[in-house]
């Protein structure tokens, strides 16, 4: 199975909002369904930025969207 996770480079001006734990942007991107989460692997929490801003869900089987949610579901969900 191949994993669709969108990375981008953490910054401190992050686009899609900084992990208030660590202040750094978020380390990936992953869809639950058509939500869009920013992912901090290191401090454990998930932030949502939107939904169906970007058709790379609709590429998504549902054994995609369980991948994510069993690998970050469990992350605190903190505010944006």
């Amino acid at each position: 199975m191949s994993q669709r996770i969108v990375q981008f480079r953490p910054r401190m001006d992050a686009y899609f909002g900084v992990c208030p734990v660590c202040r750094r942007g978020g380390e990936l991107m992953v869809n639950f369904g058509r939500e869009h989460w920013v992912v901090c692997r290191r401090d454990r929490v998930r932030w949502c930025f939107g939904e169906n801003l970007f058709s790379s869900w609709r590429n998504q089987s549902e054994a995609d969207y369980r991948a994510n949610l069993a690998r970050y579901g469990s992350f605190r969900v903190v505010p944006a």
